[in-house]
C-alpha cells in the first residue's frame, strides 16, 4: 500500500495533468485509508473540491467542502472551492419560481469569503443582482442590498473583451462601470434621488472607459434625481447634453418640465410639443399631457389646457385604469372637464396634433440652407449651409409639416456639435430645423 505522501503527490500531479477524474479517486482513496491525516489536509481538499468540479460531481464537493469546514471553518481555500461548488449546484441555474436554495447558498456564500482577487465573491454577487433584475416585477430594493455588499473601488475598471476569435476584439463594461449602471437605476426606482445624484456623479469621474452610453445614462438619471429634489436648474446642464445624444419623447418631456419649473413656459411648451409629436405610445405620455395643461394654463390657454387635461385623463385610463391620480383629478376638477363622453385618446391625439404643429415654437435659427436630400431609411437627411457647410441632420430635428421634409426645401436651422461614436470624431449636425418662410 502506497505512503500517504506518495498518494498526496500522485493527487497532485494528476490533476496538474488534466486527469481529473484519477485525482478525484485518488483523493477518495486518501480519505479511506489515512483518514486523520485526510481531515487536516486542506491542499488535499483543495485540489480534490478543484477536481470534482471538473468532472461535475459539484454535489459531491458541497458534502466534501461541509465536512472539512466543520474542522476548519476558516480554510479561505476551502471556503472558495465549496462556495463554488454551492454555485454550480444551486445557484448556476436558477428556478425564478423556488429561489430559496440560490438564496441561501448566495448567503453562504458571502458569510464565508471575501470580495477579493480569486474569491467568488464578486461572481455571486453578480450573480444574485442578474437573478434579482430576471424578475418579472424586480425588487430594487433588494438589488442595492446586494450590490452594497461590494466595494466599487475593489471592483476592476478594466474593459472586459470577448473570448472568442469572433468577439475577442468587442469591448464589453468593466465590472465596475457595471456595479454603477445598475446602482444608479435601482436607486432611481427606489426614490434614494440624493444617493442617485452622488453616485452618478462619482460614476462620471471614476470611469474613464463607457460603454452601452452608459455615460449618457447617468448624466439622465442625476438629471432626474434633480427634478425630483426640485432643483431644475441643476438638472438642465445634465438634460442638454443627453439631447445632444437621445432626442427621445422622455427626453424632451424632461426637459420641458425643467424649464416650466424655471418659468420659461414659451420654451417648456415647444420641448413639451416636440415630446408629444415623437414616436412612442399615448398611454405612456400621460404625464407629458398633464405637464402640457400645466404649461397652458400659465400661458393662458385655458381652453387648450382642458383638452390636454382630457387627454392625460384617457391616457392614463388606457395606461393603468384602476389606479386614480389625485393631481389629474384636481385638474379635471378646476378646469371643470366633462369626461361623460370622452372620445378614445387616439382620436384626442389626432385632433391635437395641428394644435401641436402651430404651438410648435421656433427657436432663434442662425444659419439657412437647404435640404439637399432625405435619405432612403427616412431617419436622416443632409443639409447643405448657405456659407458652404454640409451637415447631416436626423429627421427628428426636422419640427415642420412632414411634407416640408424634401430635398430642395429651404430651412433655417443650428449646428450642434456631436460626437461620433463610431469615429469619435467630432461633428457639426443640424437641429432645430425649420421650413423657411
Amino acid at each position: 500500500m502506497a505512503d500517504y505522501a506518495t498518494l498526496k503527490k500522485d493527487g497532485e500531479s494528476l490533476f496538474k495533468d488534466g486527469k481529473y477524474a484519477e485525482c478525484a479517486a485518488t483523493y477518495e482513496q486518501i480519505a479511506v485509508e489515512y483518514a486523520e491525516q485526510w481531515n487536516s489536509d486542506e491542499w488535499g481538499h483543495w485540489y480534490y473540491l478543484r477536481a470534482l468540479r471538473k468532472v461535475n460531481r459539484s454535489a459531491d464537493g458541497v458534502e466534501v467542502g461541509k465536512a472539512f469546514r466543520q474542522l476548519n471553518a476558516n480554510s479561505s481555500r476551502i471556503n472558495g472551492q465549496y462556495s463554488w461548488c454551492l454555485y454550480d449546484v444551486y445557484m448556476k441555474n436558477p428556478d425564478q419560481e423556488n429561489s430559496t436554495n440560490f438564496f441561501k447558498a448566495a448567503n453562504k456564500v458571502v458569510e464565508i469569503t471575501q470580495q477579493e482577487e480569486y474569491s467568488p465573491y464578486e461572481w455571486i454577487v453578480f450573480c444574485v443582482v442578474d437573478h434579482l433584475q430576471a424578475a418579472n416585477n424586480p425588487s430594487y430594493e433588494q438589488i442595492i442590498h446586494w450590490l452594497d455588499k461590494l466595494d466599487p473601488a475593489k471592483l476592476s475598471s478594466e474593459a472586459q473583451h470577448g473570448s472568442t476569435a469572433e468577439t475577442q476584439n468587442e469591448s464589453y463594461a468593466s465590472a465596475r462601470e457595471r456595479w454603477y449602471g445598475v446602482q444608479t437605476k435601482a436607486l432611481i426606482e427606489v426614490k434614494r434621488y440624493d444617493d442617485c445624484i452622488t453616485t452618478c456623479t462619482q460614476a462620471l469621474a471614476d470611469l474613464d472607459e463607457f460603454h452601452y452610453d452608459n455615460d449618457v445614462w447617468f448624466r439622465w438619471r442625476r438629471a432626474l434625481a434633480y427634478l425630483n429634489v426640485d432643483q431644475p436648474e441643476q438638472a438642465l446642464p445634465d438634460l442638454k447634453q443627453v439631447l445632444k445624444v437621445k432626442k427621445d419623447s422622455f427626453v424632451e418631456h424632461a426637459y420641458a418640465r425643467a424649464l416650466f419649473a424655471l418659468g420659461d413656459n414659451q420654451q417648456a411648451l415647444a420641448h413639451a410639443v416636440t415630446s408629444a409629436l415623437a414616436a412612442g405610445k399615448v398611454e405612456f405620455k400621460w404625464k407629458l399631457f398633464m405637464l402640457m395643461t400645466r404649461i397652458l394654463q400659465a400661458l393662458g390657454e385655458t381652453n387648450y389646457a382642458g383638452q390636454h387635461a382630457l387627454l392625460a385623463r384617457q391616457a392614463r385610463e388606457m395606461s393603468n385604469p384602476s389606479k386614480d391620480s389625485p393631481e389629474l383629478q384636481a385638474l379635471l376638477n378646476e378646469l371643470q372637464v366633462d369626461v361623460s363622453s370622452a372620445p378614445p385618446a387616439s382620436q384626442l391625439v389626432s385632433q391635437l396634433r395641428t394644435v401641436w404643429q402651430s404651438f410648435n415654437i421656433a427657436p432663434e435659427t442662425v444659419h439657412q440652407g437647404i435640404i439637399d436630400r432625405v435619405h432612403d431609411n427616412g431617419k436622416s437627411g443632409n443639409i447643405t449651409n448657405d456659407n458652404g457647410g454640409y451637415h447631416f441632420f436626423g429627421t427628428r430635428s426636422f419640427k415642420g409639416a412632414s411634407d416640408k421634409m424634401r430635398a430642395g426645401q429651404r430651412v433655417g436651422f443650428n449646428l450642434e456639435e456631436v460626437i461620433n461614436r463610431k469615429t469619435n470624431a467630432a461633428e457639426l449636425h443640424a437641429v432645430d430645423i425649420f421650413p423657411a418662410s
